[in-house]
């Protein structure tokens, strides 16, 4: 059984993972190179699926609810 489309996961796991990846990068572990390959990848996958995280970082805003 498949994940199914992009839109789908997009809807999804989006927001939360926006906001997983924003707390991250808050902290200083986000600085380190591991940290950065994983932040680059991150940012990457939340462009394609129309989440890109907020200059600011605050994406919190819709994971909550």
């Amino acid at each position: 059984m498949g994940l199914g489309s992009l839109d789908v996961i997009a809807e999804h796991a989006g927001p939360l993972l926006a906001k997983d990846v924003s707390l991250f990068s808050r902290e200083p572990a986000g600085g380190a190179p591991e940290g950065r390959a994983m932040l680059a990848a991150a940012d990457r996958f939340l462009e394609l699926v129309g989440r890109p995280r907020r200059a600011d970082g605050d994406d919190d805003q819709e994971a909550s609810g």
